[in-house]
């Protein structure tokens, strides 16, 4: 049950027009309150993500700028151009509305600021989509924060090698999520 779930989830999240009909994407009952990244985590992404003026190739090989800020196919008035680091700010913020969006659609309890935070750098990191099909998430909504937080340590890796710059990354992700 628990994949088909999951399965369901992502489909929805790639074609959100597709109708819910209720079945496992129903709102928060009751209604919680919407959640922003704070300025906190911003400003811990933009360490994290550091900022680069040029386009740049990332560990996967994708074209990237700024903070992280991925290139997209419509985005080819970046290639050669330097951003400024307010443009790489806007840039930023620009692709975490997407990521609260989502955690806000699929968190189903009344998670922490620093939880929520913690989340949206792990989804800026890897995905939001692979963040909201976690085991992570379900343990979160299933009210286990602690079995959960062990779970960013499952993105350490690219491929089959640990990535120190990954585990550190993780680490201050995880305190975050626990309050440390």
């Amino acid at each position: 049950m628990q994949l088909l779930t999951r399965w369901l989830r992502s489909v929805s999240l790639l074609f959100p027009s597709l109708p819910n009909h209720g079945v496992l994407m129903a709102k928060r009952n009751p209604p919680l309150e919407y959640m922003q990244t704070s300025e906190y985590a911003v400003e811990m992404i933009k360490e994290l993500d550091e900022y680069q003026c040029s386009i740049y190739f990332d560990a996967q090989g994708l074209a990237v700028i700024g903070h992280a800020h991925r290139i997209t196919e419509n985005e080819h008035d970046y290639i050669g151009k330097k951003i400024t680091r307010q443009e790489a700010h806007d840039l930023l913020l620009k692709d975490l509305r997407p990521i609260e969006n989502a955690l806000n659609r699929f968190i189903q309890v009344e998670a922490t600021q620093d939880q929520f935070d913690a989340l949206v750098s792990l989804s800026h990191s890897i995905g939001v989509t692979t963040v909201v099909r976690s085991n992570l998430l379900m343990y979160l909504n299933n009210g286990e924060d602690a079995r959960a937080a062990e779970e960013f340590y499952r993105w350490i890796y690219l491929g089959k090698k640990m990535i120190p710059k990954l585990r550190e990354r993780r680490e201050l992700e995880r305190g975050l999520f626990m309050g440390d």
